[in-house]
């Protein structure tokens, strides 16, 4: 099979890492609610900037694994917050899938972004190097 055009800047692994990244996260913020003994504040936990938060870390950690290029990053990214998008969509209906894809697509983009950056700041990656 000729692994080239999008499937090979698709990574599914990548992508899984992304999505168990925003679960884990997303436990982390309920169990520090919890022993804060804030839990039953539904405005901190189900805050449209705690799901925005989410997936910009969620989207920094697909992007720094996605390596080095940029492209690879945004797409595997923001494949991530479709999926979140999806799921928000079945739960809560068509408004919060369409504004989910739009949201959470610009916040995975950016935290894709992001993740290419700090990838290439610690592995000292030099784009004219390596031409």
């Amino acid at each position: 099979m000729n692994n080239s055009g999008i499937t090979k800047i698709i990574n599914w692994k990548v992508i899984l890492i992304g999505i168990i990244a925003y679960f884990v996260v997303m436990m982390l913020i309920v169990v520090a609610l919890y022993i804060s003994g804030n839990y039953n504040t539904p405005d901190i936990s189900y805050s449209p900037l705690t799901y925005i938060f989410l997936m910009s870390i969620s989207g920094i950690i697909t992007g720094f694994f996605s390596g080095r290029e940029y492209l690879n990053g945004i797409i595997n990214s923001v494949i991530v917050a479709v999926f979140y998008s999806i799921i928000m969509g079945l739960f809560s209906g068509l408004y919060y899938l369409m504004a989910g894809l739009f949201i959470l697509g610009a916040f995975g983009l950016l935290g894709g972004l992001i993740g290419v950056i700090i990838y290439r700041k610690y592995n000292n990656y030099n784009l004219k190097a390596n031409e």
